[in-house]
This record gives C-alpha cells, sequence and structure tokens, in this order.
C-alpha cells in the first residue's frame, strides 16, 4: 500500500506552530493562550484554513472558530472580502484574485417583481 505523502508545511504556519510549541513548553500551570499568539492564530487561520491551523497549532477548532468570528470585521488583516454586484449586473464571467472570499449581497426580493419579470 503506498503512503501519501503530505504536502510541505508553508514557513508562517510551521512558525506559528514552533511559538505555541514555545509557549506550551514555558508557561506556567494552566494558563492562558496570551492574546499575541490568539491573533496569529487568526491570521493564520485567515490565510491556511481554519482546519488545516488549528490541527497543526493543536488547538480547539470550536475555540479558533469563535475568535475569528469575534474579530473585527474591518480588520485588514483578515482574508480579504468582495462585495458581488446585483445579479443584473452580473456578466459572463467574474474574474477574482485567488484566495478572496465572496459574500454575495443581494437586494431583498419581492414576489411581486419576480411576477413582473
Amino acid at each position: 500500500m503506498r503512503s501519501r505523502k503530505s504536502p510541505a508545511m508553508p514557513a508562517r504556519l510551521e512558525a506559528g506552530r514552533r511559538r505555541f510549541e514555545r509557549w506550551r513548553r514555558t508557561r506556567r500551570g494552566h494558563s492562558r493562550i496570551p492574546e499575541r499568539l490568539w491573533t496569529s492564530a487568526v491570521k493564520l487561520a485567515g490565510a491556511y484554513g481554519l482546519c488545516r491551523t488549528a490541527r497543526t497549532l493543536g488547538l480547539d477548532y470550536n475555540a479558533l472558530k469563535k475568535r475569528i468570528h469575534s474579530a473585527d470585521p474591518h480588520d485588514s488583516s483578515g482574508p480579504e472580502t468582495a462585495t458581488v454586484p446585483p445579479v443584473s449586473m452580473i456578466g459572463a464571467s467574474l474574474a477574482v484574485p485567488s484566495r478572496t472570499k465572496l459574500e454575495p449581497i443581494f437586494p431583498t426580493l419581492r414576489m411581486s417583481s419576480l411576477l413582473a419579470a
């Protein structure tokens, strides 16, 4: 049976893993994770994905997910977002940079406007 090779870990994610390991070795008792490490984890999750980051850093998936959702939505260090134009304005193709999070925002539809079309 063949074994699957895991892809090489990105340098930033590896550096984050080392920071968490160093903190775990030097912490006293069961102290909480410092805010600077949580901030770093949220940024890494934005770049490499929630599951992969939580697993690599040894964090609880749901705890990291909460931190991501409670982060400032206007923080420029998070994933990029783009607003999709209204349906009537979408052309044949939509070009977006890679790793861009699309959040479609559509105006409220009324049944009368659908029936009139």
